[in-house]
């Protein structure tokens, strides 16, 4: 989720600043590039003297591992993705169910992580549609 009041583009290198745009335009393996910020080392993100505190505060508050949703959930995931691994996302739906969110999973045999929203947009669609009727 973006901050504007962090200010990050104000807090980067100058090669970091230079590929910031970057991240509104472009998918994962783009940004990994050795020519984007595959090729930058974390130490090469953050100018020396940023206050990181504030940043590491707002990724704390979205962190998975103590996120609490307090509205239902659907997750789609591909069983054949390899970006977002099956396994995680399993590890991820067990730790909201007991923070007690209430989380409708679909998995899709053979549906990779470029295909799940194709996939699963007409059951998804009904999902929510459902979920506003009530």
């Amino acid at each position: 989720m973006q901050r504007p009041g962090l200010k990050i583009d104000g807090k980067l290198t100058d090669r970091a600043a230079t590929l910031f745009p970057r991240i509104a335009r472009e998918c994962l393996p783009a940004l990994l590039a050795p020519s984007s910020f595959g090729g930058l080392a974390p130490a090469d993100l953050l100018r020396s003297d940023v206050d990181v505190k504030p940043i590491v505060t707002a990724l704390d508050r979205n962190d998975p591992e103590t996120l609490t949703v307090r509205t239902p959930l659907r997750v789609e995931q591909g069983l054949s993705d390899t970006t977002v691994f099956p396994v995680f996302t399993e590890r991820l739906v067990t730790a909201l169910r007991k923070r007690g969110t209430k989380v409708t999973v679909a998995n899709r045999e053979g549906v990779d992580h470029g295909s799940i929203v194709k996939v699963g947009a007409r059951s998804s669609t009904a999902w929510i549609a459902q979920r506003l009727k009530r």
